[in-house]
C-alpha cells in the first residue's frame, strides 16, 4: 500500500494504523535502514500511528500480534 509522503507500507488497518513487519535481512544495510527511519518518522510527522513488530512475532506468536493490533485500534 503507497501512503503520499510516506511510501509504500506493508499494511493499512481501517485507514489510519500502519502496520510494518520487519525482518532482519530487510534490514541488513544501514541504507535501508535509514530510509525506513525516514519514511517512520515522515508518518509520524503526518499523524499515522505506526506499529512496528518483527516477523517472528508474526510467524510464532499471531495470538500476541493480534491482541496488539486491536489494542492500538481501541485507542
Amino acid at each position: 500500500m503507497q501512503i503520499p509522503g510516506v511510501g509504500r507500507v506493508d499494511f493499512l488497518v481501517q485507514g489510519r494504523l500502519i502496520l510494518e513487519i520487519d525482518g532482519y535481512e530487510f534490514h541488513s544495510s544501514r541504507e535501508h535502514y535509514r530510509r525506513d527511519r525516514a519514511r517512520w518518522n515522515e508518518a509520524t510527522v503526518a499523524g499515522w500511528h505506526t506499529l512496528r513488530v518483527t516477523a517472528e512475532m508474526v510467524l510464532y506468536h499471531p495470538e500476541q500480534f493480534v491482541a496488539l493490533v486491536r489494542r492500538a485500534l481501541n485507542r
